[in-house]
């Protein structure tokens, strides 16, 4: 994935990265490392003129194992990701399990990610 943004996305372009973020070149790009994108709603996002959002199910899928519960952060992703245009997508692959010594096998989570335009304009089309 972060080689597809280097080679795709424009010098100076303003990226927000979420969670364990890829390692986007901070140099090349302007660069905001939130925790997670609900951590702001959209209005902060376009206040900001940010131009890309790079996102993973990480956390958002889980949010919806209890809509009740994150109401506010399923419409706020919803939000965005309705201002938004998918430029890329990255399927996780499996890993495969290594086995050294006595049998210990770790579970990993891979998430799938996820790389947004957002559209400049406050109207939701």
């Amino acid at each position: 994935a972060a080689a597809w943004v280097t080679a795709n996305l424009p010098p100076g372009s303003k990226i927000v990265t979420e969670g364990f973020p890829i390692p986007v070149d901070e140099e090349r790009f302007e660069v905001i490392q939130l925790v997670r994108i609900d951590s702001e709603d959209l209005e902060w996002y376009l206040d900001e003129g940010v131009e890309y959002v790079i996102v993973s199910d990480g956390h958002w899928r889980l949010l919806f194992e209890d809509p009740e519960r994150y109401a506010r952060e399923i419409t706020t992703y919803q939000d965005i990701i309705n201002h938004s245009t998918v430029m890329q997508e990255f399927r996780a692959e499996t890993p495969a399990l290594l086995r050294r010594g006595y049998p210990t096998i770790p579970i990993y989570h891979f998430p799938d990610v996820l790389i947004l335009r957002l559209e400049p304009s406050r109207s939701n089309s």
